[in-house]
């Protein structure tokens, strides 16, 4: 973790570099956890939208029962994200949407209304699963390849940001080098990490076009339960405060992924 000093210079140097940029924003986050209750809370307070992926089945069992799930319906969207947090991208892509399209039903006859977003566990799909369950959703998120799918517009579009608090990279650090022009040498670090699979946490950075860009849209995305192992509840108001002094236009998830850019 970052000290407090530290998070304070860096989140200092975003705002200077941000200062005349006009930067439009949402968040999401994976899995339907009870996590997401106090999350949502801290979304409410510091004015941050929020699209939760909601699985009903986890593994984990830790899933946010029916009636957590409908009192956090009333502060954040909720898309799907399988039943039973299954990857998709080895199964044929009939049991890919019959996993899909279960987990969209059981979410949507608990809250009764649509779910028209969807995120792939792990981020991971082929190319016949995709299609597979592309009509089901006006918008499908691989965390992957950092962009969602708009089977309308059958394009991948705008990048995304993992928030992640498990040592590997602090989330103002990333954010911080998302919005500098990379060095020759930079872009070759940042390059050789792609190379060996570690596209995850550090893609963004690569994309030296949203750096100049005096429109920047940021989708961040995490964890409600990696936040709470990690005691990291204070890094990430750090964040959302950055967000909130930056002026940044909050939009829902929903908002986002139909903007034009």
């Amino acid at each position: 973790m970052m000290s407090i000093e530290d998070r304070q210079r860096m989140a200092a140097s975003l705002l200077e570099r941000l200062a005349q940029r006009k930067v439009f924003f949402t968040t999401s986050w994976d899995d339907g956890l009870r996590t997401d209750l106090p999350l949502v809370e801290l979304g409410q307070k510091h004015r941050i939208p929020m699209m939760l992926f909601v699985c009903p089945r986890h593994p984990n069992g830790k899933a946010m029962t029916s009636g957590e799930l409908r009192q956090v319906a009333n502060g954040a969207e909720i898309g799907s994200h399988t039943l039973t947090h299954t990857p998709i991208d080895h199964c044929s892509p009939a049991v890919a949407r019959e996993e899909v399209l279960a987990g969209r039903v059981f979410v949507e006859g608990t809250l009764g209304r649509p779910v028209p977003h969807f995120a792939l566990v792990g981020g991971r799909y082929s190319s016949a699963n995709l299609n597979a369950i592309a009509a089901l959703f006006d918008s499908v998120r691989s965390t992957h390849a950092f962009n969602f799918f708009r089977p309308a517009h059958g394009a991948l579009i705008k990048p995304s940001l993992q928030v992640r608090f498990d040592g590997r990279t602090h989330p103002l650090k990333m954010l911080w080098e998302a919005f500098m022009q990379l060095s020759f040498a930079g872009l070759l670090r940042v390059a050789s990490r792609v190379a060996v699979g570690q596209r995850q946490h550090d893609m963004l950075a690569i994309i030296p076009e949203i750096c100049a860009a005096p429109e920047i849209y940021l989708h961040l995305w995490g964890h409600s339960e990696e936040i709470e192992e990690c005691d990291a509840w204070r890094d990430l108001e750090s964040i959302f405060s950055v967000l909130n002094a930056i002026n940044g236009v909050p939009m829902t998830y929903s908002e986002f992924i139909a903007a034009k850019q």
